[in-house]
């Protein structure tokens, strides 16, 4: 994503962060894709699809009123919040559980990945990308991610620290 097209809002919420050094975190809720097969399997159409990721929206924007929601993909909101990582991936908790309390929800999986906001650095934070620790995985769940603390974070190979919070499956 060109970071001219990332969301206004969003993006300012990180600067400040960034450079006020506050604790906070960019918070990624997005659909596993993995998970969207099987209704597409069964018939689901996109519109059906849809109008479910409008409910994820209603849902997450009344669980963090606060937070500056934007729709950086399909499936996929975002919104910057200060705070620290027990308050942070506490309230990701609450909005996944949220969610999967919704009958029509429940069958697909869902991801609140919160990144840390680098200090100092927006950039770091906003390119921060979790998916290759992530891509194996299946399942809801809460990630927290560390950015790549390294001078030579822009090079290839240097992956965020990715910590999974907590996963319904495995508290079950």
């Amino acid at each position: 994503m060109d970071i001219d097209e990332f969301p206004v809002r969003v993006l300012a919420t990180v600067e400040a962060l960034a450079a006020s050094r506050a604790s906070g975190a960019l918070l990624v809720l997005e659909l596993e894709k993995r998970s969207l097969e099987r209704p597409r399997r069964g018939g689901a159409l996109d519109e059906r699809v849809g109008s479910l990721l409008l409910q994820v929206a209603q849902i997450a924007e009344s669980s963090l009123p606060h937070a500056e929601w934007a729709r950086t993909a399909w499936s996929r909101f975002e919104c910057a919040l200060p705070g620290e990582r027990e308050e942070l991936t506490e309230q990701a908790k609450q909005l996944l559980s949220r969610l999967l309390e919704q009958p029509a929800l429940r069958p697909l999986c869902w991801r609140a990945v919160l990144i840390r906001v680098f200090p100092g650095e927006a950039l770091r934070t906003l390119y921060c990308d979790p998916e290759h620790d992530l891509a194996a995985l299946e399942g809801s769940l809460v990630a927290w991610v560390e950015p790549y603390a390294g001078e030579d974070w822009q090079e290839p190979q240097r992956y965020p620290t990715t910590t999974i919070v907590w996963s319904p499956q495995r508290a079950s």
